[in-house]
């Protein structure tokens, strides 16, 4: 199923003889009606979504600073939250943005004076807040004349790609890497082991155990003095973080070896 989040004030339905889709019309833009719509289409069972447009949010994010910089210290757990949302969707989400606009001017010399012959728009970056295109998998410009250049993606095949009017061809070439995904196994490469906290490394001792660990378990002299004037309970404590530190050591040297 398809759904789209419409922020345009139903716009999308200007679309709706061309694509079967469900919508969601905003009335407000905060982070957090984002949030809640993204979390409605999940639990409605969605496979796509589409935000239309993501723009809004960040206006609503300036809106709520104002003049107070310091407001931005409230606002930026919850705008962390909704990207965090899109992210770690269930859906796979297509956001668009609107774009900060250059103009490029083509002149040419017509008796000695520049004559301005074309005006071209360019999109610089999305209008969103710094940073957010390294937020997804892939990340394009659509300019004036619907040419999609792919400024960022972890799609191998569209990577640094240029695909004039990109249609159903470039949508399977899409869905095709997504299928190819391989979920991967959450293992920890490196073992997580509790150590006891041991006191006598908060005692003067603490270079004579440095001198042992260093000597692979064999006291020297000037540390076997240190010992015999601790206690049992100390003796056994060192015991203790001893065997954890050679455990350690064995399980990194598995690790290499694998």
């Amino acid at each position: 199923m398809l759904g789209l989040i419409d922020t345009e004030y139903g716009s999308s339905r200007k679309y709706a003889k061309l694509f079967n889709f469900q919508v969601l019309e905003l009335t407000k833009f905060g982070p957090s009606q984002y949030y809640n719509a993204i979390e409605s289409a999940e639990e409605a069972g969605f496979d796509y979504l589409i935000i239309d447009s993501l723009s809004h949010a960040w206006y609503a994010e300036l809106d709520s600073v104002g003049s107070d910089v310091r407001n931005w210290a409230k606002i930026r757990p919850i705008e962390r939250q909704l990207w965090d949302k899109i992210i770690s969707s269930s859906c796979h989400i297509i956001a668009t943005m609107r774009s900060k606009i250059e103009y490029d001017y083509g002149a040419t010399e017509v008796n000695g004076k520049q004559k301005i012959t074309s005006v071209r728009k360019i999109g610089t970056a999305p209008i969103q807040k710094e940073g957010s295109e390294y937020e997804l998998d892939i990340c394009g410009l659509l300019d004036d004349q619907n040419t999609l250049i792919i400024s960022k993606s972890r799609c191998p095949e569209i990577s640094n790609g240029i695909f004039p009017k990109p249609g159903k061809k470039f949508a399977e070439m899409i869905q095709t890497w997504l299928s190819d995904e391989v979920p991967v196994p959450s293992k920890t490469l490196i073992p997580t082991i509790n150590v006891p906290i041991n006191p006598v490394a908060q005692q003067p001792q603490v270079q004579e155990l440095a001198a042992i660990a260093s000597s692979n378990g064999h006291i020297p002299p000037k540390a076997s003095r240190a010992v015999s004037r601790m206690g049992n309970r100390e003796i056994k404590r060192l015991k203790m973080t001893w065997q954890v530190y050679c455990e350690i050591l064995r399980l990194s040297s598995k690790m290499c070896k694998v």
